[in-house]
């Protein structure tokens, strides 16, 4: 879940390299995504997904700020406080999926 307020849509999902920084959820400070699922305390469970990976998955706005690195955690810049009226929902997954004729 995300602070929409604080963002612009469009929004983007794709594979970024891994030297991409970002401030995570709960931290001040940019950090690489590479070395994120290693430090924060949200990433640390999901770190071993990318294992072997030369692109890590990611949803920026329209103006490139980071919204999330899914599974892993998402970013500090949309966190939900209690003073948040609206919020946006990303959904991602790896398998494709289609609907019932």
């Amino acid at each position: 879940m995300h602070d929409i307020s604080r963002i612009t849509p469009p929004f983007r999902y794709f594979g970024e390299n891994p030297n991409r920084k970002f401030v995570p959820l709960d931290f001040s400070q940019e950090m690489s995504m590479e070395r994120d699922p290693g430090k924060a305390s949200k990433g640390k469970g999901y770190g071993h997904i990318l294992e072997g990976c030369d692109r890590y998955p990611l949803i920026v706005d329209a103006k490139d700020q980071v919204l999330s690195f899914p599974p892993i955690i998402n970013g500090e810049l949309t966190s939900v406080t209690e003073e948040t009226e609206d919020l946006f929902i990303d959904v991602t997954g790896w398998t494709a999926w289609s609907s019932r004729p």
